[in-house]
């Protein structure tokens, strides 16, 4: 089960919609398959003679254009199915759950930083981690008192470009990448006032 938090679904709008798109995709695709299969299957009727003419005519369209949405729309739907399950994998030193998270993401305490997709509640505080680049999605969460140190640094991904991470020196001497932002204007501005946010949470 994903979350029940709107604020947190608001983070994943775009894979959610992917995910039904592609489905929709997928349908739409396997429809227009199966009939120009049909049709095509009807025309042949048992002569195999007559599968030549059969790609000559408008049954073919049916049956590339159906063949290209069906797989569009089933690697659409299982990349952001997959996206959406390891979105669910939550490290924490102190076992912060899903369920946990779930009761105070809408609480008025609680603020979500949109640009960071940092969630600061009035115990803990919980990283929605995205990595499109290097293919990382995933949790951090941290009550205050387990952060040593936090800070944000630029760093180049593997495609060339630059990225910047909020990462956090936790309590068990370990560094974690709360937050992953790929480089604009308006959010580089925006996320330097996150991470002031964050430092204020921490005290």
């Amino acid at each position: 089960m994903f979350y029940k938090s709107k604020r947190i679904r608001q983070l994943y709008m775009v894979e959610i919609k992917c995910l039904v798109g592609g489905l929709i995709f997928a349908i739409i695709g396997l429809i227009l398959f199966s009939s120009g299969l049909i049709q095509s299957s009807k025309a042949v009727d048992g002569d195999l003679s007559k599968i030549i003419d059969v790609f000559k005519d408008s049954y073919v369209i049916y049956l590339l254009l159906g063949g290209m949405l069906t797989v569009m729309g089933l690697t659409m739907f299982g990349l952001d199915l997959v996206l959406l399950i390891c979105a669910k994998n939550i490290k924490s030193i102190s076992g912060i759950t899903q369920e946990d998270i779930d009761k105070v993401a809408d609480d008025e305490d609680s603020v979500l930083l949109a640009v960071s997709k940092v969630l600061l509640s009035k115990d803990f505080m919980v990283g929605f981690r995205c990595d499109v680049g290097a293919q990382i999605f995933d949790q951090v969460a941290f009550k205050y008192d387990e952060v040593k140190k936090i800070y944000g640094e630029h760093v180049k991904s593997a495609y060339g470009t630059t990225k910047y991470e909020i990462t956090v020196e936790a309590t068990d001497d370990n560094k974690y990448v709360l937050s992953t932002v790929y480089n604009s204007k308006y959010e580089m501005e925006r996320v330097e006032d996150d991470i002031k946010a964050i430092q204020e949470r921490i005290g």
